[in-house]
């Protein structure tokens, strides 16, 4: 399947599955939440990724605090 035919859910799990290999499990659980959130705020692309990273860095910052990881 060609980049521009790709569906929107193929395209949803494409990128779950990307980030779950790389071991950026947080980002991939609140994917559908990023996702809301771009949609209903019209968040710029770069906005919507900088909110998934966030998640990411927050979760790996108290992994190595050695703090429970709030999700």
């Amino acid at each position: 399947m060609t980049q521009p035919t790709m569906s929107k859910a193929r395209r949803y799990q494409q990128l779950r599955a990307h980030l779950h290999y790389l071991k950026l499990d947080n980002a991939a659980e609140v994917l559908p939440r990023i996702l809301d959130q771009a949609r209903t705020e019209r968040l710029s692309m770069t906005a919507a990724l900088e909110r998934l990273l966030e998640i990411e860095v927050n979760a790996t910052e108290q992994r190595l605090r050695g703090a429970p990881n709030p999700g």
